[in-house]
């Protein structure tokens, strides 16, 4: 991969004029059996109608998230476990990457026209709208970068104003490039432990709903806590396959609360309306 260079007014640029090919996210793949996550794999796979050979786990350490989603080429169901702040989310996921034509620039393209996800969010308890930047290195690695989340704030769908949300989306939408008609990634100053960078950047939406807040289930035995509370380590997912059966009536319910806010995202991003 050729590395980037500078031009002569400063633009960031590819030597040879070669482009990056950009993947979902650079992470640590964890092979199911090595966590013993293959029960949690089939109870996803159950509850979203997934193929077991779809389903793709992660490891984001420039996030500090373990994944698990269904690695569709656009809006993915996907489960979320932040280890940083401690909760669990079923999430509706959608990158900034090209699939079939940049489907999160049509999404972002409608929604600034008529905040018809808004109003559809507003509708369902305690959803979380979290619009960020992603940060990529030319290899296509995504860097950690303090100035991630746009707005500064995740937004509640229920207290978020217009005027606020009109602004995260539209800023979303800053993070595509204008000399490529938004179909591409932009160049931004990032924030970074080394100080501010300049480099690609594109935006990424998600959906939450936390399944320990937002869903009364009974945990038993503290398992959920290991789970829930600790690194992804073996000891800690063995323990947790004892809660395995409230983890599937977690998922069910969540995706049920969630099924229209997918159908009004695939719609905002589908090539054709």
């Amino acid at each position: 991969m050729s590395s980037p260079s500078s031009s002569r007014n400063g633009a960031l640029t590819l030597r040879d004029h070669a482009r990056p090919k950009f993947r979902a996210r650079r992470v640590h793949v964890v092979p199911p059996s090595v966590l013993m996550l293959e029960p949690f794999v089939e109870a996803f796979s159950a509850t979203f109608g997934v193929p077991m050979s779809n389903i793709k786990i992660a490891n984001d350490e420039a996030l500090d998230h373990t994944t698990i989603h269904d690695d569709h080429g656009g809006v993915q169901w996907m489960y979320l476990q932040d280890w940083q702040v401690g909760r669990g989310s079923v999430v509706l996921n959608l990158e900034g990457l090209e699939y079939d034509g940049w489907p999160i620039a049509r999404l972002l393209e409608r929604e600034l026209a008529s905040a018809r996800l808004l109003t559809a969010a507003r509708a369902v308890p305690d959803v979380e709208l979290v619009l960020v930047r992603d940060a990529w290195t030319t290899a296509g690695a995504r860097v950690a970068i303090h100035n991630r989340l746009i707005g500064g704030r995740v937004l509640l769908a229920s207290e978020a104003g217009d005027d606020e949300w009109h602004r995260a989306v539209a800023a979303a939408y800053d993070c595509l490039s204008s000399a490529r008609g938004r179909r591409g990634h932009a160049v931004q100053d990032i924030e970074t432990d080394h100080g501010t960078l300049r480099r690609l950047v594109s935006p990424h939406l998600q959906i939450r709903m936390s399944i320990r807040k937002d869903i009364a289930v009974s945990f038993s035995g503290g398992a959920v806590n290991d789970f829930i509370n600790s690194r992804p380590a073996s000891k800690s997912i063995g323990l947790a396959t004892q809660w395995l059966a409230d983890w599937r009536s977690v998922l069910g319910p969540a995706r049920d609360a969630l099924q229209g806010l997918r159908a009004v995202m695939d719609e905002q991003a589908a090539l054709h309306q």
